[in-house]
């Protein structure tokens, strides 16, 4: 899965807080003056261990789609399951090690409905990192056969440890196999993408920005009009009148005039999640006041399409921040993200895959709300609506399933409130 860094909330990854790994910046080599100390044996196995998580890191950072939010993240937590192996007596770097390890990890509060939620984020991420390192050493050693039965173990473990977390990871896999090329077409197909090019153009030598860093009032109705929405930057609203045009109509379809009056570019979600989305991936940065083409505008406007990894990476972190409600915290958040995951993961399932995701039905007053984000998502060409429900186009499911899981972590959703 394309790394979408950075994320909207740096630090730990679900709340597993980065775990030193041997080798890295900020180990101490000895005494000074002294060398290495310690058993000789023991200095050998930590080097080796040293050499295959450099390995390791090296392979993440050249693939579309990786575990965590980036490599260090997803190198954090491997440290983490290296220390629990030495732990268990188990080395995870073998592949009969790894499987043991799954074992372990799977026998977790095994038959408890109570698992402290902690725990079971670790157990989830450790299964998908251990997946990762599997794949990294069936390239590694293609002749070796110990490890592909190691993956199909890590396969077998994460199905079984929930549908929301295997539908997730088999849409990532499937996504790889689809060519690069129709990939990259497709996300610049979306109106998220193919705006993008215009926005540079309009942000010229750079525009003034808001305190915070977002779209001024002055400028809500050109910068939403670059997504075909219709906005107006306003001090204060009009009042309401039952009546009056609203954004959408009861039935879904859009009203013959609707123009969003905006006090802040909040208002205008899509618009808000798009603009963070591109500040982080460095489309956009910040310079004092004002904002300008980033560091990656040039490679963005190099050629016709913009390379697939920052495609991606701007619609992942897109969809995650307008289903997350922008990270927000609270109990109506929470609920509003748990429904619309159960709503978009059955969407994910591979061609020819069986999982049962069927997730629970909204409330009432949710209802609607979910049903409006499930229209700015297909607006910006994430998703399609059709009588059928929603369905995502098979080269943007592994997108589709990086801010999903983005916007669970952040948000801290449990596996039990994601929908099965």
């Amino acid at each position: 899965m394309p790394d979408l860094v950075p994320t909207p909330n740096p630090g730990s990854w679900s709340g597993t807080a980065p775990v030193p790994v041997a080798g890295l910046p900020g180990r101490k080599h000895g005494k000074k003056g002294k060398g290495v100390s310690g058993n000789p044996a023991k200095r050998n196995r930590d080097n080796a261990a040293e050499a295959a998580v450099r390995a390791f890191a090296a392979w993440l950072a050249e693939q579309d789609q990786i575990a965590g939010p980036t490599v260090a993240d997803e190198i954090a937590q491997f440290g983490a399951l290296l220390k629990l192996g030495r732990k268990l007596g188990l080395n995870p770097l073998t592949a009969s090690g790894l499987t043991d390890l799954v074992d372990e990890l799977m026998a977790v509060g095994d038959g408890e409905d109570d698992v402290d939620g902690d725990v079971s984020d670790f157990v989830e991420q450790g299964l998908v990192t251990l997946g990762d390192y599997a794949c990294f050493r069936v390239e590694a050693d293609p002749d070796d056969p110990a490890w592909d039965e190691a993956l199909s173990v890590v396969d077998d473990a994460i199905e079984e440890l929930g549908p929301f977390t295997a539908v997730l990871h088999a849409a990532q896999e499937s996504a790889e196999t689809i060519d690069p090329g129709e990939r990259r077409a497709v996300c610049a197909s979306t109106r998220l993408v193919s705006a993008v090019r215009p926005l540079l153009a309009w942000l010229g030598n750079g525009r003034a920005t808001t305190p915070a860093g977002g779209v001024r009032r002055a400028d809500i109705a050109e910068v939403s009009a670059l997504l075909d929405i219709a906005a107006v930057g306003v001090n204060k609203r009009a009042p309401y009148v039952p009546e009056g045009p609203t954004l959408f109509d009861l039935d879904g379809t859009a009203s013959a005039t609707p123009v969003i009056q905006a006090l802040s570019v909040n208002d205008v979600p899509l618009v808000a999640a798009w603009w963070d989305a591109l500040g982080l991936t460095g489309v956009i940065e910040r310079d004092g006041s004002r904002f300008r083409p980033g560091l990656v505008a040039a490679a963005w406007l190099a050629e016709l399409e913009p390379p697939l990894e920052l495609a991606e990476q701007v619609l992942g972190l897109t969809l995650a921040d307008v289903i997350s409600g922008g990270y927000q915290s609270g109990a109506e958040s929470a609920f509003l993200l748990a429904y619309l995951i159960a709503r978009l993961t059955p969407a994910l399932v591979p061609d020819g895959e069986m999982f049962e995701v069927e997730g629970p039905e909204p409330e009432p007053q949710y209802a609607g709300r979910v049903d409006a984000v499930l229209r700015l998502l297909a607006h910006g060409g994430l998703v399609e609506l059709g009588e059928d429900g929603v369905s995502v186009h098979p080269a943007l499911r592994g997108v589709v399933a990086r801010g999903i899981y983005v916007a669970a972590t952040v948000a801290d959703i449990p596996e039990s409130d994601r929908g099965r």
